[in-house]
């Protein structure tokens, strides 16, 4: 029998493949030291130091510091969609139903053209 006996074998299956994930990472990274992790709040603290050590860790070399600090100062998302000061000002208009059913209902008729039938709560 298992914890959850009403549900069977299913959460045996889930727990055994998340446990074979979690083994595959701790094999990946058993008695590894060179594993960094960086975040952006470093790099904002001091970018000359955090772009010098993610050029060292990532074998690159720090012969190019200055021109990674450059790109930095271009804005690499100047031409994107979600850019702020490109970005225009639609008005939306919605109609919100009172419930999730009359949601459901509304999604079924207008995009798939299928008529649905119940009550909400009802089985």
């Amino acid at each position: 029998s298992g914890i959850n006996a009403e549900y069977g074998r299913g959460d045996e299956a889930w727990c055994f493949v998340v446990l074979s994930q979690i083994h595959a990472y701790l094999l990946e990274t058993r008695d590894r030291d060179d594993i960094r992790s960086y975040s952006y709040e470093s790099l904002l603290e001091n970018k000359e130091e955090f772009t010098r050590s993610l050029l060292r860790d990532t074998g690159v070399g720090v012969e190019h510091v200055e021109a990674a600090l450059s790109a930095l100062e271009r804005d690499s998302q100047a031409n994107a969609l979600h850019n702020k000061s490109k970005a225009r000002v639609t008005q939306v208009s919605a109609s919100i139903p009172d419930s999730a059913l009359e949601w459901a209902v509304q999604i079924a008729r207008n995009e798939f053209q299928i008529e649905m039938e119940g009550e909400e709560g009802g089985s």
